[in-house]
């Protein structure tokens, strides 16, 4: 005979606590002894499936096989999210569709979460035996095509009597059982007015009315998704209940919570969640659409700290508690006081909006002249808090709106919210508590009841709750400023009207869905667009980008660069070309195409229309610019875009920058034109003198300007005359001063209308004249319309060599000169072939003979003949002395002997031509 157990534990381990000591160690032997008779066939958790398939859920025929086939094809159409879900494949551990199929209408995350919690919390009953008692219980509930919901497993585990093996699993199954009956299931009862009566009565099947029916079912898969949360918290190893989210809960009790928006049912499930870990500390949620939740079996009453600190709950506490709420969510700077800015960017200008929040129906709290901006530019957005005193609401704020109306007209607009239901005035006021209590060193004052230990989860459990409740308000305020589709559980129904504006030609709507950060912005779009209806778009993608100094600066340079081209066109850099698209294009001065940029006309016409109009004639001002820009449409451009339309129209019409009667050179950067500047059109010179000013300036100094004869390319040209001009104004001066000093000697005519001197003095005399303070229009013609006393190069010579000719003036050696000149016959006549030389080339120009080179021939050559001319003259020759035996001679000769004393050398040489003749010479005094 063979016998099967079937055991889910060692034996071992199902000996009771009750049993100690020698009587525990006597079945211990007994259990080791009889060990050895028995073989052990283990099943693996892999198994399951099979064995769940064959004992449990065998089909009862061929037809029913169909039909649950059938059903079990349908169920896998349901969205890949879901059905990842239910297959445990989003945590790692997922089956396929045959394991599916196989312990349908289980899925296979609940059979994998059933094997661990059984395990784990059972001592005596399998999964198959919890299997078998959740289709027991559903029998007359579950319909073909449902799977049974993962909540449902807690109801077999609390009820099956046993107790989990460990102590700690213990405690923590009392905590979370004490915490279900005790907080959770009271409160579900209560929200839905549902009794313990109800729920059996709907259990045995019981007629019931269809609202009582809906509110019974709506309980039911609330209690699934808290009983799902209560085995994740006993239970947080298990895969398919680790990191539970909105979606997830909604997936792992698939058909419990149900919406008629495909994928609507997570929304609803995090918003009740909101709703639970505002009510339970708890309970921990985190922020997003699909929130990360999680029960933390805390066992402390924390219900007793807050029972100490409920004076901290007022109306002004509220009050500045959603004020906190509206301004983090708004993106706005907190700050002490009920008045505050919104900082925003619009269609790529920096603006502001005045918030005040206050009772729009309490004259005491806002007064009459509080409802009209500070600055009348701007816009005031009054934004009232969602509760009020006695019997008032939302209808008198929106009664004193209406009567401000008729009295007044202002940029002003009301943003009125519809009234909290009690309940989450309640949540509002807890979190008040709340955060009271956790403020500072306060907690341990209102905690001195509790030990150290349970102080520590306590201080833990409010700060969850304290998130639970900020999540769960944020989302109330969306609902009862219009944000989101309002609840009856949060704020009372009927009052839709919560933007009111005292301009009447302004009808303001909320973007439904939109944050509150969005929806600032989209009051922001809809009230400026009435004020500045002309303003371009520099940002249409809505990034939030405004137009920067730099990005104008850039728009400026490349249409400087088209004003100076002759069609008017300039090719951009592929990275300005966005930069020139988003704001050249938008602001007509041009239009940027795939690589190239065309500057158009449209501002000049505008402001020459606008001047004709006003009977403007001549000199322009910059006030009267900016106040044309806004004609006949508002445009309100930010200060530097409005400058860029002023420096542009200066450029095309080639007008000069005035301050206070002098011209601003250069032109004052953006960023710095004032109301104050002016811009006067200035004279140009003549074509003829522009020509020939071009020529002279390549011949004198080098350089030549652009051929357009432009009111700026004129001012620069003449500010690089002047600045060559002081460059060389000193140099040439100087030479002057020493040409004359040496004119009588050098034989100079000063009067000579030509020559170096004449040349240098027309140049030293046309750079004063460029350096001097006047005109760009002046110094232009100046340069075209001197006498320069011959050709522009001759003068261009002298100006470039005149610091080096002036030195070699200054170094030359005229004493020497003096000397030489005055020397006596026969050194008189090379005297004057030397200086002769010298004093045609100082009467030439540079141009033609350069003088430094010949200073320098006439100082060596005047040199040497003075030197010949102080030599000693030669003593007579002694009389050859009688040659020596050997054939030796020497002779002591004067140097212009030499060449005698080489010709007598030469013939020695042919007289003893085989001989080696040595030759030596020294100088002697």
């Amino acid at each position: 005979m063979i016998s099967f157990i079937a055991r889910q534990r060692d034996l071992r381990e199902l000996v009771g606590e009750e049993v100690t000591g020698a009587n525990e160690l006597s079945y211990q032997d007994t259990l080791n002894l009889a060990s050895g008779r028995f073989d052990v066939i283990k099943l693996e958790d892999r198994n399951l499936p099979e064995i769940a398939r064959r004992r449990l859920l065998k089909p009862r025929d061929a037809e029913a096989a169909q039909a649950i086939a059938g059903a079990f094809e349908a169920t896998t159409k349901v969205r890949s999210e879901v059905r990842d879900t239910l297959l445990g494949s989003d945590a790692a551990s997922g089956a396929d569709l045959d394991a599916f199929r196989a312990t349908y209408p289980f899925s296979p995350a609940f059979i994998s979460t059933l094997v661990h919690v059984s395990s784990a919390l059972q001592r005596s009953r399998t999964a198959l035996k919890l299997m078998r008692h959740l289709l027991v219980d559903r029998r007359e509930t579950l319909r073909l095509g449902q799977l049974v919901p993962l909540g449902d497993l807690y109801d077999v585990i609390s009820r099956g009597g046993d107790q989990p093996f460990t102590e700690k699993l213990k405690v923590e199954f009392e905590t979370a059982q004490k915490l279900y009956d005790v907080k959770l299931r009271p409160h579900l009862l209560g929200q839905y007015s549902l009794t313990e009566e109800d729920l059996e009565r709907a259990a045995r099947g019981a007629e019931m009315a269809a609202d009582h029916t809906a509110r019974v079912r709506a309980f039911t898969g609330d209690d699934r998704l808290i009983k799902t949360l209560l085995l994740g918290a006993l239970a947080p190893s298990v895969p398919a209940l680790r990191n539970l989210t909105a979606r997830r809960l909604s997936a792992l009790n698939h058909g419990s919570i149900t919406s008629p928006i495909p994928g609507g049912e997570v929304a609803q499930v995090a918003r009740k969640l909101a709703d639970w870990a505002g009510q339970f500390a708890e309970l921990r949620i985190s922020e997003g659409d699909d929130p990360v939740v999680a029960i933390e079996l805390v066992g402390v009453d924390v219900d007793s700290v807050l029972a100490t600190a409920k004076h901290y709950d007022n109306d002004g506490a509220r009050k500045i508690m959603v004020q906190h709420l509206l301004w983090e969510q708004l993106g706005v700077a907190w700050s002490d006081t009920l008045f505050a800015e919104a900082k925003l960017v619009w269609r790529g200008s920096p603006r502001s909006i005045e918030l005040v929040y206050g009772n729009v129906r309490d004259p005491d709290d806002i007064r009459e002249e509080k409802f009209a901006p500070d600055d009348p530019t701007r816009w005031r957005l009054i934004i009232d808090y969602p509760f009020d005193s006695g019997n008032h609401g939302p209808a008198d704020d929106r009664q004193r709106v209406q009567q401000l109306t008729d009295r007044m007209a202002a940029q002003t607009a009301c943003w009125i919210p519809a009234a909290l239901t009690a309940e989450r005035l309640a949540d509002l006021g807890k979190l008040v508590i709340i955060d009271k209590v956790l403020e500072g060193q306060r907690f341990d004052t209102h905690a001195a009841h509790l030990s150290v230990d349970d102080r520590r989860r306590a201080h833990a459990a409010l700060t969850n709750q304290r998130l639970g409740l900020l999540n769960k308000l944020r989302g109330v305020l969306r609902q009862a400023y219009g944000l989101a589709a309002k609840q009856a559980t949060d704020v009372k129904i009927g009052f839709d009207d919560h933007l009111l504006s005292l301009t009447r030609t302004l009808h303001l709507t909320l973007p439904m869905g939109a944050a509150f950060a969005d929806a600032l912005r989209g009051l922001g779009d809809q009230m400026l667009s009435i004020q500045f209806p002309g303003h371009p778009d520099f940002d249409p993608d809505r990034k939030g980008e405004p137009v920067r100094l730099a990005d104008v600066k850039t728009v400026l340079d490349y249409i400087r660069q088209a004003v100076e081209s002759p069609d008017g066109r300039v090719e951009v850099e592929r990275t300005h070309r966005a930069t020139m698209r988003r704001i050249a294009n938008p602001l007509q001065l041009g239009q940027m195409h795939e690589a190239a940029f065309v500057i158009e006309n449209q501002w000049v016409q505008h402001f020459n229309h606008r001047a004709a109009a006003d009977g403007v004639h001549g000199e322009l001002t910059v006030a009267q610019l900016l106040g044309w820009i806004d004609k006949p449409n508002t445009r309100g451009l930010d200060p530097i875009v409005a400058q860029l339309v002023v420096a542009v129209f200066a450029e095309q019409a080639d007008r000069s920058f005035y301050l206070h009667g002098s011209e601003v050179v250069p032109a004052p950067e953006l960023g710095k034109i004032s109301a104050e500047h002016r811009l006067r059109e200035e004279r140009l010179p003549s074509e003829a003198d522009w020509d020939t000013a071009r020529a002279r300036s390549a011949a004198l100094f080098g350089f030549e300007p652009l051929a357009l004869r432009r009111g700026r390319v004129v001012g620069m040209f003449a500010r690089d005359l002047a600045s060559q001009a002081e460059r060389h104004r000193q140099a040439a001066r100087d030479l002057v001063t020493r040409l004359e000093q040496h004119a009588q000697w050098l034989q100079i005519d000063p009067d000579a209308p030509a020559g170096r001197l004449s040349t240098a003095r027309a140049a030293a005399s046309l750079l004063d004249e460029l350096a001097a303070r006047t005109t760009a229009v002046q110094t232009v013609e100046r340069l075209a319309q001197t006498d320069l006393g011959g050709p522009a190069d001759r003068a261009g010579r002298s100006i470039q060599s005149a610091a080096s000719v002036s030195g070699a003036l200054s170094s030359a050696p005229w004493d020497t000169f003096e000397i030489v000149a005055a020397l006596p016959e026969p050194y008189a006549r090379e005297a004057a072939v030397i200086f002769g030389a010298l004093r045609d080339a100082a009467r030439a120009d540079e141009l033609t003979t350069p003088l430094a080179g010949a200073l320098q021939r006439a100082k060596a050559d005047a040199t040497e003949l003075l030197r010949r001319a102080t030599l000693p003259p030669n003593p007579p020759p002694p009389p050859p002395p009688p040659p020596p035996a050997s054939g030796a001679q020497a002779r002591r000769v004067s140097a212009g002997q030499i060449d005698t004393v080489l010709a007598e050398l030469s013939a020695y040489a042919v007289e003893h031509a085989n001989a080696t003749i040595e030759v030596t010479w020294k100088v002697v005094p």
